[in-house]
C-alpha cells in the first residue's frame, strides 16, 4: 500500500509531466504551423539530444550534457 503524501507526489509529477507534454505539443505545432521550423528539426534535435545525454543517471547530468553543446 502506498502512503498518501506518496501518492499525491507521483498525482502531482504525473500532472506536471503532462502539462509539460501539452506545453510542449503546442510549442511544435505553432512553431512549424509558422515555418520556424519543420517537425524533422525537431525530432533530429530530440535524437541528437537523446544521444548525447545517453540516459543520464541524474536529471542535473542532463542539463549539464546539453548546456556544453548548445551553440553560443
Amino acid at each position: 500500500m502506498t502512503s498518501k503524501p506518496n501518492r499525491r507526489k507521483r498525482e502531482a509529477f504525473a500532472v506536471l509531466t503532462y502539462s509539460n507534454m501539452l506545453t510542449l505539443n503546442a510549442l511544435v505545432q505553432l512553431l512549424t504551423e509558422k515555418g520556424v521550423v519543420t517537425s524533422e528539426e525537431i525530432f533530429d534535435r530530440v535524437k541528437r539530444f537523446e544521444d548525447q545525454a545517453k540516459a543520464p543517471k541524474h536529471p542535473s547530468d542532463l542539463v549539464h550534457s546539453t548546456r556544453t553543446s548548445l551553440p553560443q
